[in-house]
């Protein structure tokens, strides 16, 4: 009891936009995971239990993007309804990509017509094979939805994502050995503390392509625990994304499940993403029957939904990765990008009622129609372009 007062306190605190921001210990919530990745490379997730312990326990208390139902979204909660499936077939897995036995995932950003058609479609994350891309444009396309209400009338709408799974049926496809060579190399450089032994194995990895869902998570795996070493928070938040879409899937053990979901937890208010890691929270209602994990969890996302209430400014720090479009679910109205290191090609506004996109120019605030709904922010631009995002209440 003495931690979540202690948590509470610090909570209700004064909170400036600026960095660095007040930080506070979570007391009510320790995340206290499994690290070394070498347990679950090595013995295929066999040993998490006994691996060392990471904490992740700093909750900053600049307000993130927590859903923001209060403000903007009044309107859309009175009168507008967002598109429901009226049928999705799965894409087509690739012929060559199949007799390779190579698997991966897409992601992609679509808007659904007043007709409910698939439009407007983007890749915004893949495991870079083009060909799982591009099957999965072509499925996207044939789904139907009944469109988007306003008022009972049909409208289009624009703010939608799904990632698409190649997961090849029947045997576990493991990683090719060329690879696991490579990996163990760069296991062992870390375990010896040698990190720049381990950033050239990890720059030599990342140039060839993963086949197989296998190595992208043993080498997702290794780059986060890498970043940890490392401080380097961003590029552990990224790395470990793809490890927690692999190990919440359906059909994984109920420990690994819950070791994902404690650290992209952590990982996500580490960040300041609050609205990802209310995300991660809703996935393990659905899916985790780990109780004392979703009540320790619960503590901190109610904790989190009264602080972004109180409508303070909210800070994301982001990074460009190769081709990946970088992107962030706003609570707030009115945004800027600052402290710009790198190249910003476009800015794509994507709202439930509209779709706007900007060539980008620096030093310049968007301001958002409270009336357009939920909307999320889509950048494109040069590799290892960073920047901060800096929302406030208009």
């Amino acid at each position: 009891m003495q931690k979540r007062n202690a948590l509470s306190n610090t909570l209700s605190s004064t909170i400036v936009p600026s960095r660095p921001l007040c930080a506070i210990v979570i007391g009510a919530f320790l995340l206290s995971v499994a690290f070394q990745s070498q347990a679950i490379l090595q013995e295929e997730m066999a040993t998490i239990d006994s691996a060392q312990g990471i904490s992740s326990d700093v909750l900053s208390d600049v307000v993130s993007d927590v859903s923001n139902e209060q403000t903007a979204l009044s309107m859309e909660i009175a009168s507008y309804n967002k598109a429901k499936v009226k049928s999705r077939l799965p894409p087509k897995y690739p012929t060559q990509a199949s007799r390779k036995s190579l698997e991966g995932f897409a992601t992609f950003s679509f808007a659904v017509s007043k007709e409910g058609e698939v439009k407007d479609v983007k890749v915004i994350d893949s495991s870079g094979l083009r060909e799982f891309e591009q099957e999965g444009l072509i499925a996207l396309k044939r789904w139907e939805y009944h469109p988007a209400t306003f008022d009972g009338v049909p409208v289009e709408s624009f703010n939608y994502q799904v990632q698409l799974d190649f997961i090849l049926g029947g045997k576990k496809v493991g990683p090719n050995r060329r690879f696991k060579v490579r990996l163990d190399a760069a296991n062992d450089a870390l375990r010896a503390n040698d990190l720049n032994e381990t950033k050239r194995l990890i720059k030599e990895l990342d140039k060839r392509k993963k086949l197989n869902n296998m190595e992208l998570f043993m080498f997702a795996m290794l780059e986060a625990d890498y970043a940890k070493v490392s401080n380097n928070l961003l590029m552990e938040k990224y790395a470990f994304a793809d490890v927690y879409r692999h190990l919440t899937r359906k059909g994984t053990d109920e420990k690994y499940r819950s070791y994902a979901t404690q650290r992209m937890f952590g990982l996500y208010i580490d960040a300041h993403e609050y609205y990802a890691a209310k995300k991660v929270y809703e996935k393990a209602l659905e899916t985790s029957t780990d109780d004392v994990l979703l009540t320790e969890i619960k503590q901190i996302v109610d904790q989190i939904d009264a602080l972004v209430a109180s409508g303070k400014p909210i800070e994301r720090k982001g990074i460009i990765r190769g081709k990946r479009l970088w992107n962030h679910v706003l609570s707030y109205n009115q945004f800027s990008i600052v402290d710009l290191v790198g190249d910003i090609n476009e800015l794509q506004i994507r709202c439930d009622l509209k779709v706007i996109v900007y060539d980008f120019k620096p030093d310049n605030t968007w301001k958002i129609p409270s009336n357009m709904g939920k909307c999320s922010v889509l950048i494109e631009g040069e590799n290892d372009t960073s920047f901060s995002l800096l929302e406030t209440r208009a």
